[in-house]
């Protein structure tokens, strides 16, 4: 019996260190483990995705985090009322910065790299981000194959080749399991009606199902080899306090509130209304960890986004209510 129970204590502790392995690179790199007392006071993040950038036909150029911002998200996560706040920027909104003029809030990244980022995104919604989060294509790849896949409904057949950039998207309608160039393929498509606002409509269903993966029994099993695969792909300026604290506030399972930034089409891209985004930042990113204010030029709706959902108005004494996303296509 004694024999029996050593080697099933034996066999569970090589289970473990199994389990364990992969996280060792980046946690000796990183140093990053999670709080148990989480974070303390809101932060404000600016992430976004780096497109890849080539040195020539078909042949990309090594990883600088410096190519056009694809998703562009400013989170708030928000300790006190327990929950992250993502608020989706449409990459063609304008934005304009002293010294470099007129741009399209994405071309700030190949200009000045996360900090120009930073400040432009500052410029738009008058919340300055405390820290920034850089993540390439590449990650998203890899975490996905990782996590061996995510549950999505596709919905509409969705097709278009970049021979260039290597791009190829061939997906039919249907909930299906994507592996991780077909994640990429989905939440890049923009090629119908609602261009960038139906990408940042399937990126937030994406996003929420995501979170649901990582955190069940499956997802938590291939979560070591997930972020070991990650890994590489990302740079930001978060302390390594940081980490363990935001590690911490996440295992406490917080709501995932999904907004976009309030505006309508109009003059090349994304027009902001600046009524309805100080309404929505009293609502979701006032109070400590804001991380300053900034003035905000300037005035359609707020949007809150589903799949399959119209933008929803203000509604009476409430402002906006965001819509509970998940993997379905219908209202």
């Amino acid at each position: 019996m004694r024999r029996f129970l050593l080697v099933l204590l034996l066999g569970l502790l090589a289970a473990l260190f199994y389990w364990v392995y992969p996280l060792l690179g980046p946690v000796a790199r990183q140093g990053a483990l999670p709080s148990p007392a989480g974070l303390e006071e809101p932060l404000t993040l600016l992430v976004y995705g780096s497109s890849p950038e080539y040195s020539g036909y078909h042949r990309r150029a090594p990883e600088r985090f410096r190519g056009l911002a694809d998703t562009v998200l400013l989170v708030r996560l928000d300790p006190l009322a327990h929950r992250v706040v993502v608020l989706s920027i449409p990459r063609d909104t304008w934005v304009s910065l002293p010294g470099y003029g007129w741009h399209k809030v994405n071309a700030y990244s190949p200009l000045g790299g996360p900090e120009l980022m930073k400040e432009a995104v500052a410029h738009l919604t008058g919340v300055r981000p405390e820290r920034y989060l850089v993540v390439s294509t590449e990650a998203l790849r890899r975490g996905v194959d990782a996590l061996g896949g995510v549950r999505v409904c596709v919905e509409k057949p969705m097709r278009y080749r970049d021979s260039a950039a290597g791009l190829s998207i061939d997906l039919e309608p249907g909930c299906q399991v994507l592996n991780g160039a077909q994640a990429e393929g989905y939440l890049r498509f923009r090629k119908d009606a609602l261009g960038d606002i139906g990408r940042i409509q399937r990126q937030q269903a994406f996003f929420h199902t995501l979170k649901e993966e990582l955190l069940s029994p499956k997802g938590l099993l291939r979560l070591p080899r997930a972020v070991a695969a990650v890994e590489p792909y990302v740079q930001t300026d978060l302390t390594r306090k940081e980490r363990g604290a935001i590690l911490g506030f996440a295992m406490k399972r917080p709501e995932l509130v999904s907004l976009l930034l309030p505006g309508r089409f109009g003059g090349g891209g994304w027009q902001v209304d600046r009524e309805a985004l100080a309404e929505l930042l009293a609502l979701y990113f006032a109070g400590k960890g804001e991380g300053g204010r900034w003035p905000l030029g300037g005035g359609s709706w707020p949007w809150s986004m589903g799949l399959g959902r119209r933008p929803w108005r203000r509604g009476p004494g409430r402002g906006f209510t965001p819509w509970a996303l998940g993997c379905s296509s219908t209202p």
